[in-house]
């Protein structure tokens, strides 16, 4: 594990570049497998411990972000509530699939990521988008510090469409 403040970069690679150390990078993409694992499978409070207690979590567009574990959850009981009254009595899951993980080491302490992402439901491919990370080291392990969640796209009809409409704007 590296630790804030400890050099990220391992031994020098082939070109007699610095870079990541293997350890750190495969610790934090663990992080972001944990993510979709533990929120599809409704595992709410060891998803919450994925992240630094003083996290923002900014949804699309909303103004203002959930802040700290209490915020995350109550972006969790809304969620679980939203998808609920969506189609009452219907099978319903969720599954997220992630890819194209970018994490630069802007700073030793705080890399930062982009990572893409689908959610699949019962109907097929509801939304898509990417998230912008950083990741901080707290307790000894890598968490999520802040997260953006910047939608790219919805099926027309489907969960995420029901919720924000085509203009990405939440509806009450």
């Amino acid at each position: 594990m590296i630790a804030p403040g400890e050099d990220p970069t391992g031994p020098l690679d082939g070109a007699g570049t610095p870079g990541p150390s293997i350890l750190a990078e495969a610790e934090i993409r663990a992080l972001v497998q944990r993510y979709n694992a533990l929120g599809d499978a409704g595992r709410f409070e060891e998803f919450v411990h994925l992240f630094t207690p003083d996290v923002e979590f900014r949804v699309g567009n909303m103004d203002e972000p959930f802040v700290g574990h209490d915020g995350l959850r109550r972006m969790l009981d809304q969620a679980r509530e939203d998808l609920l009254g969506w189609q009452p009595g219907e099978r319903m899951h969720l599954r997220h699939f992630t890819s194209t993980h970018l994490i630069d080491w802007t700073t030793p302490e705080t890399p930062t990521g982009t990572v893409h992402y689908q959610c699949l439901m019962p109907h097929g491919l509801d939304h898509w988008g990417r998230y912008l990370d950083s990741y901080r080291v707290h307790g000894g392990r890598w968490l999520i510090a802040s997260r953006s969640e910047r939608r790219d796209g919805m099926a027309e009809g489907g969960w995420a469409w029901h919720l924000w409409g085509p203009n990405g704007v939440r509806r009450t």
